[in-house]
């Protein structure tokens, strides 16, 4: 859709106007022309229906009926005038009343003449009316057929009163969608509409508000359910993708002596089917190498735990570390206690740290933790705090996840790095449904089936009335030895609800059950930690043989003398938490009991609630019934995240949409990742420009603890290398950019060709003849050094005998140009045993080629690594995270410059250079071109040149190279170049093809020019945009994107090369209106270096003579409006203190500020005078010049303790000088 219209208010939509609209926002939240667009008819009516009298509906339906005026006559009730008609048919009659408008009906209405009337019901007892009625005579209806199908709206009263009616939102909707459809592009792409049978979404919007049939309006609704479905799909998984692209994890391949002597000698059980399961799962992300993220769900008593532990044992094989958090001490407390018996004829050191761990303990605990000598450490949010640091943590379980928020999750994340295996577990069940909506962006993995052995518990629904026989059977179990719970929904008494208090209920039961004979405990959540920890260790002791609780008990508590769980008011309670109280008894060996009790009258929701819990005992299967019964944001509490916020879509009853749109966001962003293939643009957009798209449960998962603000540039180390001169590795040089402010965020392989060729050789054909069994096929014996031969099936047409071929041999892998993995193996073809393979150029990624196999020079020695012939690069590529403000280091050199810059402060050697560009030459040429910047502002330094005679071909080798390895596709000589030069240095540059223009103007065009962008998409420009033209004809969209008649191409001779300084705000708005983002307009929009606009028209022309050398350049044309300022800074040596809180040396500070070339104006006592380079937009105020100062001194040189002390002193100070 056209955001600028459809973000338009609707007070500018024919027939709202502003009173309306404030109306409209007030009521129902309608403020834009998409809210509007968007606010869907929540029900149909079909219009070809027609009710008799005695049939109408005892409602407030709107009804249609046929029918005869028998009489009119005006009342008076209350003061107020009406007019009553009397309608009738054959079965009875209706009242019509008017308490408005009274002359046109008189008019226009007669007796006993045929009408159509529809309307909304009004029943007064038996007494039925219609007010204000559509009316039409007979033949007025069937003349002019209204559509079958109407929709209508939610609407208020206060809407109706002001005359905002059914018939005005038909209206205004109608008026709506009559101009829109140039607004709304479809979102989808033509791949899925097809696939899915989809109709076109400017059809779908129509059908859904003015459906021409029922046919139609299925196909609209089910079409925007999809799309809804499909985005929230789409943002889970690139949500999902980007985590594993950027975060790596740590490899955990061995399975070790702890595992398997736990497995083999003190597993208590055997493990189930779904334990075995989940285990492989996290094995194999333990074994790819990127960070897990894993949600793991089971059932009350499903061995959870025993899963975690295992997994524990795998990374403490490996010789990691390992926590648990769990949200309780009590939890915390008793997975210790289970897990240090589990383990105890292990040698793995188990920790406990919570909030009640003693210093002395606390300290030994951070001590041998840092050291490593604590394998396991278990806790609460103890575990979160700075202090606690790990040797090595490698994994992270969090129990119960629902109870820790993002900050608190956060934390566990930079207790390492890379980030530890996160493994999330939660005892209530989630359906599939809300699996796949919420936690889209984790992996999810189910414990269905309970350990054997498990006894289940006896679940029993007893009323208010029954009361006195639970208390005997209560009685008769604590006699037999077990404890009980009993758990009240509220604290506080409530005069609207009729449910036990607390409190009451704990006076009654200490009646009841009187001491001495009986102890009674309480705990609720206004009690403080010390006092609720206190009573819940009493009843865990056996101290006390009842509990009294609110549902704070709900999670983990394990109490295996516990046998009978009593749940007060059940029916107030969802089904999911009913069963997870239910869980906390069974866990002995006695049978154990729930006793649901309830009122006496119950609503037909509860009746439902407490007959399945009594009937089911499988978590997930209640899950499904609760979801059902309370819906999703109900069920996980997420009525106000936006989560589940759809406007057609059900999770529930759109499950095969859902599952639909899943399949199709995995499979298109498999294929397509970053959505830039042409046909997913679409998507593309709709993501970027849309707030629907953005699914806010991502804001508060795990994810949300990253916010990237960055921008991601490659850098090639290779490439680095060719203007800096050093030594250092690349794991060194991503250290010290990272400390630089240029934080590298990943340090990835490039191979020019994937898989570098490794081993495929080559090879000499010492005889050919043809295959026993198969005609096309041949049977050669190929010589491949050190005395090597082998026998070879092939099937090329043009290989023969004395040829040296590139044989790849068997054990090796080749990856042909689509990257298609071929594995060579020894095997058998037509009953011959083939020892390789001999390779087309397009087999092993040299060529296009498949015409047959590829033939090397006769000079060749059998045995020589192709590899080497072909000259393979290898490269590792630098991920830089890059900050908004450092538009300089966004091409090699700037980055160079910067690694300089921190050398030449350790006064370690090294040498920065730019390529020469002192052998440019330019010759007078035959056709000259006129340039013309008309808009200064706009454009206040623009340069080119022409140049003839070339030939556009394939890029040098190198030059493809070094592209391919940050991630761009090589395209042609020209286009290639341009790219380099800007990758190089930073400078965007742009080429035209000479004989398709007639001169170049500089200027902006009129609102609605129509401009086809290089991609043949045609856009509207705004008299804003700023573009480059030929006469008047568009060619470009200056700084942003080329057009599609004027690029270079492999016909072009000629052509004329830009390099300019385009305005930033400009950049920006024309990027952002047009959704036309582009690395020349990352860069214009933030800054270019001023003083390397020429420097790139000189490099890129060299360039091109290297291929062409017999071309011509012509001079350079310069229009320079330009108006440099001279960003003169102040510097002060006591404020570098005051921010930094530390004295650094005078000369230290000259030197960092000569090697990021600052220019010293002068020294004073105080201070320096000085100009901050030009490329450095950021740079202009003596704070920023202070910051620039001190990541080449090194943040981490900074003495915390001293600054800190500092700041305290000038805070004291300013407190007196206040006094």
């Amino acid at each position: 859709m056209n955001n600028d219209f459809l973000n338009q208010s609707v007070e500018f939509i024919k027939g709202v106007g502003p009173s309306r609209s404030k109306l409209l926002n007030d009521e129902l939240n309608i403020k834009t022309v998409k809210d509007l667009i968007d606010f869907y008819p929540f029900r149909y009516i079909d219009r070809m229906s027609f009710f008799k009298i005695n049939q109408l509906p005892l409602n407030n339906s709107e009804v249609q009926i046929i029918g005869k005026i028998k009489s009119i006559k005006k009342t008076k009730v209350r003061y107020r005038d009406r007019l009553n008609c009397e309608f009738y048919d054959e079965t009875g009659k209706i009242d019509l009343i008017w308490y408005r408008g009274f002359s046109r009906v008189e008019e226009s209405v007669k007796v006993d003449k045929e009408y159509v009337v529809y309307g909304k019901l009004n029943w007064y007892g038996n007494k039925v009316s219609i007010a204000h009625p559509e009316i039409k005579t007979k033949e007025s209806f069937e003349r002019n057929i209204p559509r079958r199908l109407h929709g209508i709206y939610s609407s208020t009263e206060k809407l109706i009163a002001e005359g905002v009616t059914q018939k005005y939102f038909v209206k205004i909707i109608f008026n709506l969608l009559n101009s829109i459809q140039v607004h709304i592009k479809e979102n989808l792409s033509a791949s899925i509409l097809k696939e899915f049978s989809l109709i076109d979404r400017y059809q779908a919007l129509v059908n859904i508000h003015l459906p021409e049939s029922q046919e139609l309006l299925s196909q609209s609704i089910r079409r925007l359910k999809f799309e809804e479905l499909f985005f929230n799909q789409i943002g889970f998984q690139l949500t999902k993708n980007d985590r594993i692209i950027k975060l790596n994890g740590f490899k955990f391949e061995k399975v070790g002596n702890n595992l398997n002597d736990f497995y083999n000698k003190s597993l208590p059980f055997e493990l189930t089917k779904d334990q075995k399961k989940v285990i492989k799962e996290i094995r194999n992300d333990f074994r790819d190498g990127k960070q897990m993220n894993r949600l793991l769900q089971g059932d009350v008593g499903s061995g959870k735990t025993i899963v975690s532990l295992m997994v524990m044992l795998i990374a403490i094989d490996n010789g990691y570390q390992s926590s648990i958090l769990a949200p309780t001490e009590i939890l915390a407390n008793q997975h210790y206690n289970s897990i240090r018996e589990l383990v105890k004829d292990l040698d793995v050191e188990i920790e406990l740290l919570t909030g009640s761990t003693k210093s002395r303990d606390r300290t030994r605990i951070h001590r041998n933790l840092k050291s490593g000598k604590i394998n396991i450490l278990i806790g609460t949010h103890a575990i979160l705090e700075d202090i606690v640091q790990f040797n090595n943590l490698g994994l992270s379980v969090i129990d119960e996840q629902h109870r820790f928020g993002v900050a608190q999750r956060a934390k566990l994340w930079k207790k390492n790095n890379p980030a530890p295996h996160i493994l999330v577990m939660t005892a209530t069940p989630i359906p599939r449904t809300l699996a796949m909506s919420i936690y889209g962006d984790l992996d999810v993995s189910t414990i269905k089936e309970l350990p054997p052995g498990r006894i289940e518990t006896k679940t029993v629904h007893k009323y208010d009335k029954n009361r006195l026989s639970v208390f005997s059977f209560l009685k008769k179990e604590i006699k037999n030895g077990s404890q009980v719970y009993l758990v009240f929904p509220l604290i506080n008494e409530s005069e609207k609800l009729d449910y036990k208090d607390l409190m009451d209920g704990y006076n009654s039961i200490v009646r009841e059950f009187p001491r001495p004979d009986y102890q009674v405990s309480i705990v609720h959540g206004k009690m403080n930690s010390k006092d609720k920890d206190y009573e819940m260790s009493r009843f865990i002791k056996k101290e006390t043989q009842i509990l009294v609780s609110t549902t704070v008990i709900e999670v983990g508590v394990n109490v295996p003398n516990a046998s009978v769980m009593v749940i007060e008011s059940a029916e107030r309670f969802g089904l999911s938490q009913l069963h997870q109280l239910r869980g906390r008894v069974g866990r002995g060996n006695d049978e154990s009991y729930c006793i649901l009790m309830t009122k006496d009258k119950l609503s037909e929701d509860s009746k439902i609630r407490i007959d399945t819990m009594v009937k089911v005992s499988d978590g997930f299967k209640l899950a499904e019934v609760d979801l059902k019964l309370r819906g999703p944001g109900d069920l996980l509490g997420t009525k106000q995240s936006g989560v589940l916020k759809f406007k057609l879509a059900d999770i529930i009853y759109d499950f095969d949409i859902l599952n639909e749109a899943k399949n199709c966001a995995e499979q298109i962003l498999s294929k397509d990742p970053k959505l830039i293939d042409k046909e997913n643009l679409p998507i593309r957009y709709e993501i970027s420009t849309s707030s629907n798209s953005k699914n806010l449960w991502r804001y508060i998962s795990w994810l949300s603890i990253f916010v990237y603000q960055t921008n991601l540039v490659k850098i090639s180390i290779n490439w680095l290398k060719d203007y800096l001169e050093t030594d250092h590795t690349p794991e060194e040089i991503s250290e010290i950019l990272t400390n630089l402010g240029l934080e590298v965020e990943k340090i990835s392989d490039f191979e020019s060709i994937k898989g570098g060729l490794k081993g495929v050789v080559a090879g000499k054909v010492l005889e050919c003849g043809k295959h026993p069994n198969a005609d096309r096929l041949k049977v050669t014996s190929i010589d491949i050094g050190n005395n090597e031969v082998f026998e070879i099936v092939c099937g090329a047409p043009n290989i023969e005998k004395g040829q040296i071929v590139p044989v790849a041999t068997v054990g090796s892998k080749i990856y042909t140009n689509e990257g298609i993995e071929i594995k060579i193996k020894k095997s058998k073809i037509r009953g011959v045993v083939s020892n390789g393979m001999v390779c087309a150029e397009d087999e092993i990624g040299l060529g296009d080629s498949h015409e047959g196999i590829m033939v090397l020079e006769k000079n060749v020695k059998p045995g020589t690594p192709i590899s080497d012939l072909f000259n393979i690069q290898s490269d590792k590529i630098l991920e830089i995270g890059l900050t908004p403000n450092r538009c300089d280091a966004m091409s090699h050199y700037g980055v160079a410059r910067d690694l300089k810059a921190y050398l030449d402060y350790k006064k370690i050697k090294s040498k920065l250079s730019l390529p020469s560009i002192n052998s440019f030459s330019s010759v007078n040429i035959d056709k000259e071109i006129n340039v013309n910047v008309e808009d200064s502002e706009k454009c206040p330094f623009y340069s080119g040149l022409v140049i003839k005679n070339i030939n556009v071909e394939s890029s040098p080798q190198e030059i493809q190279n070094k592209l391919k390895s940050i991630g761009l596709k090589p395209i042609n000589s020209i286009v290639d170049i341009t790219n380099y030069v800007m990758h190089e240095i930073g400078q965007p540059l742009h080429a035209f093809d000479l004989d398709k223009i007639e001169n170049i103007t500089v200027k902006s065009l009129k609102s609605g020019t129509k401009f086809k962008t290089l991609d043949e998409s045609e856009i509207k420009l705004n008299n804003e945009d700023l573009m480059i033209c030929s006469n008047s004809k568009p060619l470009c969209l200056a700084g942003i994107y080329g057009g599609i008649n004027s690029g270079v191409s492999e016909s072009t001779n000629s052509l004329f090369l830009e390099s300019a300084i385009f305005n930033s705000v400009t950049i920006r708005k024309s990027s952002k209106r047009h959704q036309l983002f582009t690395d020349a307009s990352y860069r214009y929009e933030r800054g270019v270096d001023l003083n390397k606009v020429i420097y790139a028209l000189k490099r890129a022309a060299l360039l091109i003579k290297e291929i062409n050398p017999e071309c011509h350049i012509s001079e350079i044309f310069v229009e320079d409006n330009l108006k440099k300022e001279i960003k003169d800074i102040y510097l002060r040596y006591d404020r570098i203190e005051k921010i930094s809180g530390q004295l650094i040396d005078k000369e230290i500070v000259t030197q960092i500020l000569t090697s990021l070339d600052f220019e010293i104006k002068g020294h004073s006592n105080d201070g320096i005078n000085l100009i901050a380079p030009d490329y450095r937009h950021d740079v202009f105020r003596e704070i920023d010049v202070i910051e620039e100062i001190l990541r080449v001194f090194g943040f981490d040189n900074i003495d915390i303790d001293n600054k800190i002390f500092h700041l305290q002193e000038q805070s004291h100070r300013s407190a007196l000088d206040g006094l």
